[in-house]
């Protein structure tokens, strides 16, 4: 099931670059179109540029402005003690292993093969996939 999806996806988005390319090169009102409304379409997205918003999110910017900044420092600041903490951990688990001491498991390496079997394997990169761009 997950073979199909993943070829359905990859399959949409083929015939839809390729109707987009047709319709490019034939059509001349598409071409304006693309031009005016200025869209692109490539590989598993869309690209629209407007400057609609621009007022509204010129607005928001004087109204949220000032609360945003010390915001977006501190997850910088969150961020990059985890980053630490993580390059800590994991060369400890390295050293761990060169010594052949047997401490508490922390992290549970994932093989394909070993400990997650090849058939789920699609699932792993889907959950992956889908928690970067929830990130």
């Amino acid at each position: 099931p997950t073979v199909n999806l993943a070829a359905t996806v990859i399959g949409f988005w083929l015939f839809l670059n390729i109707l987009d390319q047709l319709s490019n090169y034939f059509s001349e009102k598409y071409r304006s179109l693309r031009e005016n409304q200025q869209f692109t379409v490539t590989y598993g997205y869309f690209k629209l540029y407007s400057t609609h918003f621009n007022g509204l999110f010129s607005r928001l910017q004087k109204i949220f402005g000032p609360c945003l900044s010390p915001w977006f420092a501190f997850g910088s600041f969150i961020g990059c003690s985890f980053m630490i903490l993580s390059v800590l951990l994991l060369s400890s688990v390295i050293a761990s292993e060169l010594t052949f001491d047997q401490p508490p498991q922390i992290i549970t390496p994932i093989v394909p093969g070993v400990n997650l079997p090849y058939h789920q394997l699609i699932l792993y990169l889907i959950a992956i996939l889908i928690s970067a761009i929830t990130h």
